[in-house]
């Protein structure tokens, strides 16, 4: 798989990222990558001579789909022929979730793609067909003729091969993907398969849907060497459990373990009583959208809102979500209704005052609703990754923690060193940094993900340095 070289003078700033599992040799490099390759084909019903300048038109608007996901999801694109697109994560920069986003980014494209119309064909239709495979790769910049970049490992081929087992639009992965991303995505096993060149017999994987984040927290998770800090986030939480209000930021660099440590304690919370869990995923992909956490989580986990449903179905559950808290107002079905984009009609008028005005009753009503809901029954509010947080978000917390504690909530926050702000200081909000592990905690834990694997004495060591 070759693509030009990237321009050496072009030089970004970027916040520091998790490092690479790269080991130089020479002008190449060894490192982890999941590399993404997808074909789109038409279907062109009973007339396969479409109009060619529809055609042109439906293969620009795929390259601007491979352009945006790519883009979003921040993946190396390989160049490659209009119906099919190679997205690679982990190079240039490794990141400790790529191949969560790689999965995601793979279910994206065929969603996006699932409802376009072939040029000419109403009845007809566009489907892409996903193959993801991780592995380690050999990086080779070579220097005759023109410039390139080479992946070389079982990482490209096997994507290739997964791609032409998926059936239309549908996303395979490989074995390795799956030890990854099983927690976070709704996997069935689409098949056992004879490949010598992967190792003989291969499990593949369909990617059905992601999985609501309280069913990622359920999954197994080691403490290793983090005893001392989850004992820490179960006494604050005997605090909210006796009628306390209570916020904890967990700060520490990439691949630190603060997600390892979040999961075991909201799985700790939930199974031992009734509480309410509320997850926010903050994205770097979601930098511009206002509120863009919040939204999900209001779509997908409180009022669990189904996009095959009509806007006269999804306004009667924001109303009906809105009387259960005792807040049926006018003003507050219709302030939410608006933050979800619904079009209420004439049913409720619109909010009175100007944008801003709105914005901050908007804002002022969400936090209403999680303290009501938290006097009544323990509430976990979950924000991830605060320093990849929109400005709206950013606003929402500040005045939250303005209000100070609020009994029956917790609200534990998870963000890298940069992430800097003035209420972090105050007085009831803790902030815990993680730091790294001992190397004995260190050397355990890569024992027990090496799985009974016998790995060389000079890797553990340099993964324990890095």
């Amino acid at each position: 798989v070759r693509t030009p070289a990237m321009d050496a003078t072009e030089e970004k700033e970027e916040e520091p990222e998790a490092k690479a599992m790269a080991v130089e040799m020479g002008a190449s490099e060894r490192r982890q990558v999941t590399i993404l390759n997808a074909v789109f084909e038409m279907d062109h019903g009973e007339d396969p001579e479409d109009d060619q300048e529809h055609l042109r038109d439906l293969v620009g608007a795929l390259k601007d789909i491979y352009e945006d996901v790519a883009s979003r999801f921040e993946a190396f694109q390989l160049p490659g022929a209009a119906e099919e697109v190679t997205l690679v994560f982990g190079y240039p920069q490794a990141r400790e979730d790529d191949a969560r986003r790689a999965v995601a980014a793979g279910l994206e494209l065929t969603e996006r793609t699932r409802g376009m119309s072939s040029p000419g064909e109403p009845s007809g239709g566009v489907f892409g067909r996903v193959g993801i495979s991780t592995s380690l790769v050999v990086v080779e910049e070579s220097e005759a003729g023109e410039r390139a970049i080479t992946f070389i490992g079982q990482a490209p081929r096997m994507a290739g091969w997964l791609r032409g087992l998926a059936p239309p639009a549908t996303v395979i992965i490989g074995p390795y993907t799956r030890k990854l991303v099983d927690a976070y995505f709704d996997l069935e096993l689409a098949g056992t398969h004879e490949q010598t060149q992967f190792g003989d017999s291969v499990e593949i994987f369909q990617v059905a849907a992601a999985v609501s984040p309280d069913q990622a927290f359920t999954a197994e998770v080691s403490l290793q060497g983090r005893e001392d800090e989850f004992r820490l986030l179960l006494d604050r939480w005997e605090n909210v459990a006796d009628g306390g209000g209570q916020f904890v930021v967990l700060q520490g660099e990439p691949g630190i373990g603060k997600s390892s440590l979040m999961s075991a304690f909201v799985r700790e919370v939930f199974d031992s009583g009734q509480t309410t869990l509320v997850p926010c995923q903050c994205s770097p992909q979601e930098r511009d959208n206002p509120l863009a956490p919040v939204i999900r989580a209001l779509r997908q986990y409180v009022l669990s809102l189904s996009p095959s449903e009509s806007s006269a179905e999804s306004l009667e559950k924001v109303e009906s979500f809105m009387q259960r808290q005792d807040i049926d107002s006018d003003n507050a079905v219709a302030l939410l209704a608006g933050l979800l984009s619904m079009d209420f009609g004439e049913q409720h008028q619109k909010p009175s005052g100007s944008a801003q005005s709105v914005r901050i009753q908007t804002l002022e009503l969400l936090l209403d609703l999680v303290s009501h809901r938290a006097a009544n029954n323990p509430v976990l509010l979950v924000i991830e990754d605060l320093h990849w947080a929109d400005p709206s978000t950013l606003e929402m917390i500040q005045m939250m923690v303005d209000r100070g504690p609020a009994a029956g909530l917790f609200v534990l926050f998870t963000a890298r060193p940069v992430f800097k702000a003035d209420w972090t200081k105050r007085s009831y909000v803790l902030v815990h940094e993680l730091l790294p592990l001992s190397r004995r905690s260190a050397r355990s834990l890569i024992e027990t993900a090496a799985d009974g694997r016998e790995l060389p004495d000079s890797l553990v060591t340099r993964i324990i340095e890095e």
